[in-house]
């Protein structure tokens, strides 16, 4: 039995690596004090253009799409601040700060089993593995200066670009497009 449990999800941008010059962080920095509701989404991605001939003959290409991911943060949240500096430090230099980022979700499908272990016990090292998804080259395209008024503040829905993101299963290694450029680490 698995579980869809996304409270132990984890959620990292890094900052470092795109360019030196505009390391805002110099650590990565793990998103906390998500949206009760929605912690992230990400749009359905376009992948094939499709066209019909006037002969009813269909053709179709692959196309590259950017990834479109949004970012629901509480209102109190202290990981509003990465987004606040990220955004500051674009209107200081008048220039677009690159990031990349790493979610890891943990699921029960995910755990190591050891050779010995039968399917009631639990995995030898007690730890779960977790599912990753890689993402290069974010761009902070939608920003909420402030958090909605109502009855109470309402969370912040932030929107980040990516170039690429790549599925990294736990036990494997990454393709060569999935690398991260040279001098970005997540860790």
């Amino acid at each position: 039995m698995s579980t869809i449990t996304s409270a132990n999800s984890v959620f990292t941008l890094d900052f470092r690596g795109s360019n030196p010059r505009y390391t805002i962080f110099s650590v990565p920095q793990t998103l906390q004090g998500f949206a009760a509701d929605d912690v992230f989404t990400s749009d359905i991605l376009a992948t094939s253009e499709i066209l019909m001939g006037v002969d009813g003959a269909l053709s179709a290409g692959f196309v590259f799409n950017p990834i479109v991911q949004h970012i629901s943060l509480q209102a109190d949240s202290q990981s509003n601040t990465v987004f606040d500096v990220w955004y500051e430090w674009q209107l200081l230099l008048r220039e677009v700060i690159f990031v990349n980022g790493l979610v890891q979700l943990v699921t029960l499908e995910t755990f190591r089993p050891s050779a010995n272990m039968t399917y009631a016990q639990s995995p030898a090292d007690g730890k779960p593995m977790r599912a990753q998804f890689v993402m290069f080259n974010g761009v902070l395209t939608n920003y909420p200066v402030i958090a909605d008024v109502a009855r109470t503040l309402r969370p912040r829905r932030y929107t980040i670009t990516w170039e690429r993101v790549g599925a990294k299963p736990a036990d494997s290694t990454m393709p060569q497009q999935y690398q991260l450029p040279t001098g970005a680490q997540i860790v």
